[in-house]
């Protein structure tokens, strides 16, 4: 009896220290200010001072090892890379990790045009990059865009981080347009 206990407990042990697994299995990109790398604990998805985290689903404009691509939304974060696409693409046509040559261009949209020459560039000079399991900021989910308040139309979009901060980019009708306050600015897809 002693032992059929005592096999019962080992059992129980040996399962609960391998069956539980409390560690978060997401990840994201922390770009973290350098000067602030003490004070990163509040950082979002979100444009702060401090820093932001890149998201699955999320929308940036990237430049890695000196080649520039614009509207990609990331599809997979893995401990050791990152794998994005055109925002409404599904097969990753870019793959980088924070060991790359890696900045964000947080563009900002003036007189109804989106992109460069205005943007704020993120850079590792400035930004710690690195890639950390996270269980607070790993997705953001894609959104439904209605056509009118009735909802006669849904269409695909995503969330897109500018200068301004997060911005809404969709496709409608096999074209693509970021909504900029009250303004509507149609994109088109990089070469």
């Amino acid at each position: 009896m002693k032992r059929l206990i005592t096999i019962i407990f080992i059992t129980l042990l040996i399962s609960s220290a391998f069956g539980q697994n409390d560690k978060p299995t997401c990840y994201a990109l922390r770009v973290a200010n350098k000067k602030y790398l003490s004070d990163t604990l509040l950082l979002q998805p979100k444009l702060y001072l401090q820093g932001f985290y890149v998201v699955k689903n999320g929308v940036y404009d990237l430049k890695v090892n000196d080649k520039e691509y614009y509207y990609q939304r990331i599809l997979k974060i893995t401990k050791d890379s990152i794998y994005a696409a055109y925002v409404f693409d599904t097969i990753p046509t870019l793959k980088f990790s924070n060991n790359d040559k890696i900045s964000i261009y947080l563009t900002t949209c003036y007189d109804g045009r989106c992109g460069f020459p205005v943007y704020t560039k993120i850079e590792k000079k400035k930004y710690e990059f690195k890639i950390l399991e996270t269980k607070d900021y790993f997705s953001f989910k894609a959104l439904e865009v209605c056509s009118n308040k009735d909802c006669e139309f849904k269409y695909l979009g995503f969330q897109y981080l500018t200068g301004s901060g997060l911005v809404l980019i969709y496709r409608k009708d096999g074209e693509d347009y970021v909504v900029l306050g009250s303004q509507t600015v149609k994109i088109t897809r990089p070469k």
